[in-house]
């Protein structure tokens, strides 16, 4: 028994017997056509993302067919389960996509994106699309933000603490993806929405919230670019000195 996820023996299993493959399938398959209701189960789809490689590759192109079939679109019991779901059928594909599987991935989310959506389904795709496609998350990150008025706990202030900001955040700032100039406009955006103004002032012993988180994420983005050698990290970080935004720095 494995308490906490898929048990180790379960990948020398496929491998030796795929058609055990297909029982978990099954299984999966069947939590992705249940009603998207508070307390619904998806366990094994949870445990996808951290089931040994060979597994979780056998689920790849079946779960790319159900993120592009309207079932994943839109479920009007439960948005905020559905984008749950939606975010653990992607983790494996994220994980262990090829150069195939990823850019449809990054399809499907600028599809879902150019609709009308609810916030959470709407930030779900987004983090997916920063993850598998930086360049174009990053412009569909902006694209939003430019509709949202900045304050101190805005929805963009949430999506920084949700994407960057949390200890085991959603978007990996190490992907090699990210170029110096696209963690520069992340952190100019970081900078117009979680403004330095608005930080939480705190003394002595606290619980963290999602404005800390926000500010977690606008140092890690800076920390990230700043990290980065070589001459368009250099021309990056040359032209963050020149924009009064960083004018305190």
């Amino acid at each position: 028994l494995e308490l906490s996820g898929l048990p180790q023996w379960i990948g020398p299993l496929v491998e030796a017997h795929p058609s055990a493959a297909e029982i978990l399938w099954k299984e999966v398959s069947w939590e992705l056509e249940q009603t998207s209701e508070v307390g619904s189960n998806s366990w094994l789809l949870r445990q996808l993302g951290n089931a040994p490689e060979n597994v979780a590759r056998v689920f790849l192109p079946r779960l790319s067919t159900w993120l592009e079939s309207g079932s994943s679109c839109h479920d009007s019991n439960n948005e905020i389960v559905m984008a749950e779901r939606i975010r653990h059928a992607t983790r494996p594909i994220i994980t262990y996509g090829d150069d195939a599987t990823k850019p449809s991935l990054a399809q499907i989310a600028q599809e879902r994106l150019s609709s009308s959506l609810s916030s959470e389904l709407r930030d779900t795709w987004i983090s997916i699309l920063l993850q598998v496609d930086p360049e174009y998350g990053v412009v569909a990150f902006e694209q939003f933000a430019s509709t949202v008025e900045p304050s101190a706990r805005s929805e963009v202030v949430s999506c920084f603490s949700g994407f960057f900001g949390k200890h085991h955040g959603a978007v990996n700032l190490q992907n090699k993806l990210f170029t110096p100039q696209l963690l520069l406009r992340l952190l100019r955006l970081a900078y117009q929405h979680v403004r330095v103004e608005d930080d939480a002032q705190h003394e002595g012993a606290r619980f963290t919230d999602l404005r800390d988180d926000a500010e977690r994420a606008r140092y890690n983005i800076s920390n990230a670019l700043f990290s980065m050698k070589g001459e368009e990290a250099f021309s990056a970080q040359l032209e963050m000195a020149d924009d009064p935004l960083w004018e305190h720095f």
